[in-house]
């Protein structure tokens, strides 16, 4: 009786591995060649070319103005801070 359990449980497990590997081998097939066709670009949407310094005009939403806002009056009073002791 504990004999045919332990071989069912064996069998289910040599299943479950070989089910495991076939889905993995597909996954592995997919990715060997990642498609990065646009990520290596450069930002021109400020005018520039893209090469040098940044634009200093970004386009963002009114959350990140709002927080680049707050940041830059943060560190001004910071360096403020700094400057006067």
């Amino acid at each position: 009786m504990l004999r045919k359990a332990r071989k069912r449980s064996i069998t289910a497990a040599l299943i479950s591995c070989a089910a495991t590997l076939l889905g993995m081998s597909g996954a592995l097939a997919q990715s060997a060649r990642p498609d990065f066709s646009g990520v290596w670009t450069t930002f021109r949407g400020g005018g520039g070319t893209g090469f040098g310094a940044p634009s200093q005009t970004l386009p963002l939403t009114e959350e990140g103005q709002r927080r680049v806002d707050e940041y830059q009056a943060s560190r001004r009073v910071s360096m403020a801070k700094t400057a006067a002791s």
